[in-house]
């Protein structure tokens, strides 16, 4: 599927996590299941799993983020799918609408037919986008005090090691240093470059002399960061999700890119009729889970 496909089934997949909002509830996708006519797995852009008592319940949430309206061929593909995969509820969603006669026949069927449309506004938001603060580490420089100060001789060969005497990269190190900077990201909104003196123990980390194949304990590590301090603004994406022949709306959701280094993450808002409004951070991860951690609001 289209990458743009893709952010769509993620987006409805972090609406309904807020929609449910039940501890018996499971969201994942993409999700496989197993055909049972051919024995073979068949992906679900979106499955709801919800667990009660001996039975879990199985919706299939279907995206279609297309220049065109939901066709009856896609409907009636997508409702056998449904029945060869012992699906209990299905649903699809579009970015553009259905032909009536695809309503119609979905009513038949039992299938569910919602829309996510793009907004321009929405009263309950103020801020056009979230302003973000990144902190970069541009280079680092490493002192090795070790416990015996006699011992602390100019070595001109030498490596890393773990508790276990295993040869550890100094680079792997930089994790620690970016964790001690984020308060950096507190500051006010400018750009800025600095230094940074942060002391660590060196209990557990050991240095040997490649040389002389000597090796000595750590009594504390030192490391000078030179960093950059940067700010940008996400401007946020606004979404309202929908019954196709309803008035009201089931959510609307307002969504952000975050990059977390190479990673690019997801805040999103969702604001749901007389309940406020919840706020999810969001790493898709390679299972189809959605890791998020929330933050609710009433209104």
């Amino acid at each position: 599927m289209a990458k743009k496909g893709r952010s769509l089934e993620r987006l409805i997949a972090r609406l309904e996590n807020v929609l449910s909002g039940k501890d018996n509830v499971t969201i994942e996708s993409p999700k496989r299941l197993v055909d049972r006519t051919t024995g073979r797995l068949r992906e679900h852009d979106v499955v709801i799993s919800i667990r009660e008592s001996h039975h879990t319940m199985l919706i299939s949430i279907e995206c279609r983020d297309r220049s065109r309206p939901v066709g009856v061929s896609q409907l009636e593909a997508f409702w056998a799918k449904c029945q060869d995969t012992r699906i209990d509820q299905g649903i699809i969603v579009s970015s553009n609408g259905f032909y009536k006669s695809v309503v119609k026949k979905a009513k038949f069927l039992g299938i569910r037919c919602l829309r996510l449309d793009e907004a321009l506004s929405f009263n309950w938001l103020l801020a056009s986008g979230m302003r973000l603060n990144y902190v970069t580490i541009t280079h680092t420089h490493w002192t090795f005090v070790l416990d015996d100060e006699r011992e602390n001789l100019a070595l001109t060969d030498y490596c890393l090691l773990d508790g276990e005497k295993n040869e550890i990269e100094i680079q792997n190190l930089n994790g620690s240093v970016t964790d001690e900077l984020v308060h950096l990201q507190q500051n006010p909104d400018y750009e800025y470059t600095g230094t940074e003196t942060i002391y660590f123990s060196g209990s557990g980390f050991f240095i040997r002399d490649n040389l002389t194949g000597q090796i000595y304990s750590i009594k504390h590590i030192v490391a000078d960061a030179q960093y950059e301090v940067r700010n940008e603004i996400s401007p946020f994406g606004l979404f309202r999700y929908s019954e196709e022949e309803r008035d009201g709306h089931l959510g609307e959701a307002a969504v952000a890119k975050i990059k977390l280094g190479e990673i690019e993450a997801d805040f999103t808002f969702v604001n749901q009729p007389g309940k406020g409004t919840t706020g999810l951070f969001s790493l898709p991860k390679d299972s189809g889970h959605i890791v998020s951690l929330r933050s609710e609001k009433s209104t």
